[in-house]
């Protein structure tokens, strides 16, 4: 009788730990860093986003004119999202933009101009 209660005790002590939370872990798909890159004429600019978990992340901007170094200048922002509006507060100031994430690709629509990044 003893040995039938350890193994109740043992299977429902199994059945308790095991708690389907855990294994449900969202990781939002906008956290990672982001590419653009335009060519004008003999210049090339980079847009790099990095958006961190903790809703903040870093905008760098590399700029290569030909035969040149790249001068790299860099934005801290803070963002949120709500549905497929995404809002970034750089400097005080505040855009809002509507996104769509599909496999490696994010696109930014702003002001009728559409944008698409690439997952690095």
């Amino acid at each position: 009788m003893k040995k039938i209660g350890m193994i109740i005790l043992l299977v429902m002590v199994t059945l308790v730990s095991c708690s389907k939370d855990d294994d449900e872990i969202t990781i939002n798909p906008l956290i990672g860093t982001w590419e653009y890159s335009l060519k004008v004429d003999a210049v090339l600019f980079k847009y790099v986003y990095t958006f961190n978990t903790n809703n903040t992340g870093t905008l760098s901007i590399i700029v290569t004119l030909s035969g040149e170094p790249p001068d790299t200048y860099t934005e801290n922002f803070n963002w949120s999202i709500n549905n497929n509006n995404l809002t970034l507060l750089i400097n005080g100031e505040m855009e809002v933009v509507n996104y769509s994430i599909s496999g490696n690709k994010l696109t930014i629509t702003f002001k009728g101009e559409t944008i698409v990044f690439t997952r690095l």
